[in-house]
């Protein structure tokens, strides 16, 4: 008679439950809870952020310049001597071909005067021997003399000839060395040091001033052997203002070339049209990277004792990659490895991980706010 009404009821899994509280009370009702519970699994694998890689873009680089006048020098005399007089001074202005410093004229002269004199002396001596010689050939062609004495007079005129030759060339350096006793501004300019005083002593070469030109202004730019190829002779750049203000474009006026060795810079002349000696700046070098990719700076991991490295995600796995950081451009970090643009390295979350790890990714929130 209870047969339909059980037929009903199994038909329902609710009333199962019933029946088993009715008939098996909580004993059963337990049975079936850790029944569904074992059947449901649980995924322990840890919940990573990913970023993905992106291509560097160029690298840009300030260096620090400090302009200089092109006509630039520190003058001294070729002689040696004393210094009588010096009628410039520090900061003034000059012309080109200004006396700027005199030596003491005395022993220049005097020298000057001596050579001279030999000139005369040896150039009478000269004459007549000349005259010996024609009176010799003309004998010798009357047969009035021997050949004997007619080369002795012809080795005469030879000889003064020489001697002449040897004093005139004194007399020219003596001449020089005079003239080299007032020295001169070899282009307009200021004076910017002063190293001696009237009264001191001086040797060839030794600085008297220094001069700077009033002209044209140039910086010298260093590069790294890496860096030469981003310029080339011709090209215009940007250059700040060290302590503000607007930038300037500059142009490459000479790229040189660096000697071998680790460490060697290669010399990079800019021109500053316009702008004052001495001022500093910063020249921005941009330098194309297209192969390089970038990562978040969180994702490079750098134990102490170890290499950086960073966990790329593939297949649902992480796998570590080592990685070497060439540059830092904002909150991005420029490396070389084995990863490539398009990649997703972890973010977030990779604190205990370990290689081929299994991983749950989920999109960083910067991406996702970005979306």
């Amino acid at each position: 008679m209870n047969t339909p009404t059980l037929r009903v009821l199994l038909r329902h899994p609710l009333s199962l439950v019933a029946i088993a509280t009715l008939v098996g009370g909580p004993a059963l009702f337990g049975a079936f809870e850790r029944e569904s519970q074992a059947e449901a699994p649980v995924d322990v694998r840890p919940v990573v952020e990913t970023a993905e890689v992106h291509p560097a873009g160029p690298a840009e680089v300030r260096f620090s310049v400090i302009t200089r006048a092109v006509d630039r020098a520190r003058v001294g005399f070729t002689v040696a001597g004393r210094v009588v007089a010096r009628p410039v001074e520090l900061g003034e202005a000059v012309r080109a071909g200004q006396v700027v410093a005199r030596l003491d004229r005395a022993p220049f002269a005097n020298e000057v005067a001596a050579r001279r004199a030999a000139k005369v002396r040896i150039t009478a001596q000269l004459e007549q021997a000349e005259r010996d010689e024609a009176r010799a050939v003309g004998l010798s062609s009357a047969g009035a003399t021997g050949r004997e004495e007619l080369e002795k007079t012809r080795a005469a005129v030879r000889t003064w000839r020489g001697q002449l030759a040897e004093i005139e060339a004194g007399l020219a350096e003596a001449e020089r060395r005079e003239r080299e006793s007032v020295l001169r501004a070899p282009f307009a300019g200021v004076v910017t040091d002063v190293y001696l005083e009237a009264g001191e002593p001086t040797a060839p070469g030794q600085p008297i001033v220094a001069i700077v030109g009033a002209g044209e202004v140039e910086a010298e730019l260093r590069l790294p052997a890496s860096w030469r190829d981003a310029l080339a002779v011709g090209d215009r750049i940007w250059a700040h203002p060290a302590l503000g203000g607007d930038a300037v474009e500059v142009e490459v006026a000479s790229i040189g070339i660096a000697s071998d060795g680790p460490g060697r810079l290669t010399p990079v002349r800019l021109a500053f049209p316009g702008a004052a000696a001495g001022r500093d700046f910063e020249v921005s070098i941009a330098r194309p990277e297209p192969d390089a990719p970038s990562v978040p700076s969180a994702a490079v991991t750098s134990p102490v004792g170890a290499g950086a490295y960073v966990f790329v995600v593939k297949d649902a796995s992480a796998h570590r990659v080592p990685v070497e950081v060439t540059r830092l451009v904002g909150d991005r970090a420029v490396v070389r490895g084995a990863i490539s643009s398009g990649d997703r390295v972890v973010v977030a979350g990779h604190a205990a991980l370990l290689d081929r790890d299994a991983v749950i990714e989920r999109a960083s929130g910067a991406e996702r706010a970005a979306r």
